[in-house]
């Protein structure tokens, strides 16, 4: 893995860039061996007129306005589609810079079947899911998972909801919830562009998004070119600075072309069939040969306490947990990676909390109401930590999220990932912990 491959692995940029979910709503959930990754930033309430208060330069026209509700009412409504495109990525660090094109293929079909094809070649992935069972492929691990597949269509789940399911972790998830987040939006022009050798009438709308941790992260305005005729996303582009591993500055940009849309078709049933390839092996959880993951220096060290406020807004702190196995969660509403993760938080605390472990999820940066009405509409039911101006989280360095920190009973650091993680790798972490 070359330096500037690692700098887009560890950053957790280069998989948001490379499956292009933009900063503001959830970022991919393919697996980076089973790890998907949001670098940390929250969307704000989208609000014309609180954009207006900001000035001019902050204000939502009309029209962007419009365009922007209808993409996000379009693709929620969908019944199916077949996508494919590909993600042109350029990483500047240090001087080199490096191009990265990741092809991708993505497929649903309500309530339950989708497929996801993304060829990023750092780490590409293939997710196909008949609605009973999904696997998971990594080509270039030569492995695959099969898990029964988590039901989409539970009772009081809308069009949308299961719509926004489906699409979790690939490119179209920003056009799902393109109106969370918004500060300012504008049509730029109407240019004519090629698409599959046909000429399409596209809207061009720069929209800007919330990035309240911007001592980490700049955002260029999303740029998206909008079919006015079927207010489908023909194109889109974004630009992220940020910091590196090391500190040195980052520029990563990514400019995504659809070719093929299809939407509304009755789909084949072979393209939601998964057929291994006779060299591949099915595991439990993924482990690549080569690759090394990174220790965090926090690991074999004392945690450092903290205190926060629950959900009942009583103060909690860490230190009262010792003699306890404690597994923290850094997460937020708004990451996808997150949203798949916390059933497995929710399982782990319902099972394992009578043999004494402390499952914490700490929420990174969101109004209370806004965490209370997604664990209610979700039956979530786990204890939840607000850490409100994200001190904690930058102490324990969770600058990508999930973040997961596992502490031992006598107060250490055993175990710290960054990323969606398999249950199967979460119980073995914590038996090492000293969880029986």
């Amino acid at each position: 893995m070359s330096r500037l491959q690692r700098i887009v692995s560890l950053t957790g940029l280069g998989l948001l860039l490379a499956t292009a979910p933009a900063v503001h709503a959830a970022p991919t959930a393919a697996p980076q061996a089973t790890k998907g990754i949001a670098p940390r930033s929250k969307p704000a309430p989208t609000s014309t007129q609180r954009g207006a208060k900001r000035g001019a330069a902050a204000t939502i026209s009309p029209e962007a306005e419009s365009l922007i509700a209808a993409i996000n009412t379009n693709y929620r409504g969908l019944t199916s589609y077949d996508f494919r495109g590909n993600s042109h990525m350029v990483v500047s660090a240090g001087g080199q810079q490096q191009v990265i094109d990741v092809p991708f293929r993505l497929a649903a079909a309500k309530p339950s079947r989708l497929r996801s094809e993304i060829m990023n070649p750092i780490m590409p992935n293939v997710t196909v899911s008949d609605g009973s069972k999904t696997w998971i492929y990594l080509p270039g691990a030569g492995q695959y998972t099969e898990k029964e597949a988590a039901p989409l269509n539970s009772a009081g789940a809308s069009a949308g909801d299961i719509g926004t399911a489906l699409a979790a972790g690939t490119p179209l998830q920003r056009y799902l919830s393109a109106h969370e987040g918004l500060v300012s939006a504008r049509v730029l022009s109407d240019q004519t562009i090629t698409v599959a050798g046909l000429a399409v009438r596209c809207a061009v709308v720069d929209a800007q998004y919330a990035t309240p941790d911007s001592t980490r992260f700049k955002l260029s305005p999303n740029r998206f070119w909008i079919d006015r005729g079927r207010r489908l996303v023909m194109r889109d582009s974004l630009r992220v600075q940020m910091s590196g591993p090391n500190g040195e500055p980052v520029e990563m940009s990514t400019l995504t072309t659809f070719d093929h849309l299809e939407v509304n078709a009755a789909l084949p049933d072979t393209l939601f069939a998964f057929q291994p390839p006779a060299s591949a092996k099915k595991v439990e959880s993924f482990q690549q040969q080569g690759m090394q993951e990174t220790v965090s220096p926090l690991v074999g060290k004392p945690a450092s306490d903290f205190s926060l406020k629950d959900l009942d807004g009583k103060k909690q702190s860490l230190s009262s947990l010792k003699g306890k196995v404690v597994l923290l969660d850094f997460w937020a509403t708004w990451c996808g990676p997150c949203r798949r993760e916390l059933p497995t938080m929710a399982k782990l605390h319902k099972e394992l909390a009578a043999k004494g472990l402390a499952v914490i999820a700490v929420n990174v940066g969101e109004p209370m109401a806004t965490v209370n009405a997604y664990l209610r509409k979700n039956a979530f039911a786990l204890p939840v930590w607000l850490d409100s101006d994200t001190e904690v989280s930058q102490r324990y360095s969770a600058n990508s999220i999930p973040t997961l920190v596992v502490i031992d009973k006598t107060g250490n650091v055993s175990a710290y990932k960054v990323g969606l993680r398999e249950e199967a790798e979460l119980r073995t972490l914590l038996e090492a912990a000293g969880l029986e």
